[in-house]
């Protein structure tokens, strides 16, 4: 029921109708889907993102650094001359692609938290594609090639997970979270 009363009070906000739902929806509709892989090939680039990995205290992820990156396509993390710890325990690695890792380790509860975000959002949007950087955030967990929407649904359930796409001002991206014990599926 809250969910329901924030997406008729949004609706009423941004335009100005309750009723504006069914409008909403053949809008989204009418975007062609090559106009949707067009933003997502020049926006959703390696070199325009950040990835930040937060792993518990004592975990073999944290010494297996390389592997994940590789998994999520990276090169491994540049030299330790280029790795810096700042004063709120926030390690940061420049990888060989120019994108950044931050790594932050909180002990007080068993989550993995994930984000992996780019330049993008609404500062990138002109008026004739008003909107399509909120609708391509909504879009990445809607399915892929080799899973559908359902299945990634599951997925991240079985792990006790949520994944999200974003979108804000300047950025665009991915979040996720899930138990620490499911590391590698997450």
């Amino acid at each position: 029921v809250g969910g329901q009363a924030g997406k008729i009070a949004s609706f009423l906000a941004t335009a100005g109708s309750a009723a504006f739902e069914a409008r909403y929806y053949q809008m989204l509709s009418d975007v062609p889907a090559d106009a949707l892989r067009d933003v997502a090939r020049r926006y959703l680039t390696p070199e325009n993102c950040t990835i930040s990995l937060i792993v518990p205290k004592g975990s073999p992820w944290l010494k297996k650094r390389q592997a994940v990156l590789a998994a999520a396509g990276r090169q491994k993390a540049a030299p330790k001359a280029k790795t810096r710890k700042d004063e709120n325990g926030l390690t940061t690695f420049r990888l060989k692609s120019g994108a950044t890792l931050v790594v932050l380790e909180q002990h007080h509860l068993p989550i993995v938290a994930l984000c992996a975000g780019a330049l993008g959002g609404s500062r990138f949007e002109t008026p004739a594609n008003n909107g399509i950087a909120g609708l391509m955030a909504r879009a990445l967990t809607k399915g892929t090639t080799t899973r559908s929407a359902v299945a990634i649904a599951k997925e991240i359930e079985k792990i006790a997970g949520q994944i999200d796409g974003f979108s804000g001002r300047n950025s665009t991206g991915l979040k996720s979270e899930f138990l620490s014990e499911h590391l590698h599926e997450g």
